[in-house]
Formats: C-alpha cells, sequence, structure tokens
C-alpha cells in the first residue's frame, strides 16, 4: 500500500483577497441566478465581450438597480456604467474596469477590452484600472461549460456571465434549424430586486446582444 503524504500551502497575496470578498459576498449577499439563452449564431467572437458590455451599459439605463450598490445600507445607484471585467491570469482572477460602457461604441470597448487584458496577463495593471465598477461581467470561455452561477462582486447588485456558446437544433418559424446558442446568466441581490425585475433585464439585456450580434458577424 502506498503511503499517502499530503503538502500543504498558504492562502496569500491576491488569492487572499479574492476569497474574502468571495466569502463576504456569499455570507452577506442574498443572490439569485437567472439563466436565459441567447442566439449568437455567426457572431464575430473577438467583438463578443464589447459586444455584451455595450448591451448591459445600454440596458441598465432602464434598469438602474443592476448598476448599483448596497453600502451601509442604502442602494447607490450610478450614473455611469464602469463594467469590471474577469480576466484570468497566472496571479489570479483581476477585474478592471472598462469605463463609460452606456456611451461609447462597441469598437472603442474593444480597444479596451484588449488593452485591459493585456495590462492584467502582464501584471501592470493600475490601482485606478480595477477601482470603482458598477457591475460586473465575465466570461468563463470553453473552460467554463455551458452554464456557471458567478458569484456578485460586493457590494455591486448584480454579475453578468456569458458562457459557453454551442450548436444545437432550434425552432425558428416552425422549422428545426441549427443554430449557435449561449447561456446568459444574471445573478443579483434579491434584497434589492425581485425576480420580475431580474426577468425583465436579463430577457431584454439577451435581445439587445442578439441586435449587436446581427451587426457583427464573422463575415465581416
Amino acid at each position: 500500500m502506498i503511503e499517502q503524504t499530503e503538502t500543504r500551502e498558504s492562502i496569500t497575496g491576491v488569492r487572499k483577497l479574492i476569497a474574502a470578498n468571495l466569502v463576504k459576498s456569499h455570507t452577506e449577499i442574498p443572490a439569485v441566478n437567472i439563466i436565459e439563452e441567447c442566439d449568437l449564431t455567426g457572431v464575430d467572437r473577438a467583438m463578443l465581450v464589447p459586444m455584451v458590455l455595450a448591451s448591459i451599459g445600454e440596458v441598465v439605463r432602464s434598469f438602474p438597480v443592476f448598476n448599483a450598490a448596497v453600502i451601509d445600507g442604502e442602494i447607490v445607484r450610478y450614473s455611469r456604467c464602469d463594467i469590471g471585467i474577469a480576466v484570468d491570469t497566472e496571479r489570479g482572477l483581476m477585474v478592471p474596469a472598462v469605463r463609460d460602457c452606456g456611451s461609447r461604441e462597441v469598437e472603442a470597448l474593444a480597444d479596451d477590452v484588449v488593452s485591459l487584458a493585456a495590462k492584467a496577463r502582464e501584471g501592470k495593471l493600475s490601482p485606478l484600472d480595477m477601482r470603482a465598477a458598477t457591475t460586473t461581467f465575465t466570461s468563463p470561455g470553453k473552460r467554463g461549460g455551458i452554464i456557471a452561477t458567478p458569484i456578485i462582486n460586493a457590494p455591486q447588485t448584480a454579475i453578468v456571465g456569458l458562457h459557453r456558446m454551442v450548436d444545437k437544433p432550434v425552432v425558428r418559424d416552425n422549422q428545426i434549424v441549427i443554430r449557435t446558442i449561449a447561456n446568459l446568466t444574471l445573478t443579483f441581490d434579491h434584497r434589492v430586486a425581485d425576480g420580475a425585475l431580474a426577468g425583465d433585464y436579463l430577457l431584454t439585456l439577451a435581445r439587445t446582444l442578439e441586435a449587436h450580434a446581427l451587426k457583427y458577424q464573422a463575415s465581416r
């Protein structure tokens, strides 16, 4: 019989900060998850993240409670939508903020996404890059599965996730066709919104993202 051995490693540095924030979120926020399918057939995947950011920035104008935070028992709504984007790096998950997503073109947001992701992976993010996001978006990509339930970045009230795209049969105009479908998730703070409002927000977000996707087909 092979003797069992073990190793131990302290949780330190960036991982310790991430752990503390996740525990705070999980213990203090009554989080609820909603899932909606999104048809992204033919989309230019290089433009997908900035399209989601633009969609969130547009839709939260009508649903401001999801571009907000709970601070000292008050709901703090923000006039500008600055979205934290989760970037996987060797040092752990970094979340720089893309500014003013509600009023800038998708191409401008795309430039910011590329720049911030590169800085994150190179360890060159500044404190300003990481500061004052008003909501968060995460896209686990192929490694993240077809669905996940992201944890809210406290004290924010919501996080949106876009998960792996899968070709699947769906019904369109009474015909079965193959479309590229992804699950869009919303995790929200139930203290500040009920399910009906959150459902309306996610449905509006999904349809807005689909409209953006039609403008950015892979053949362009």
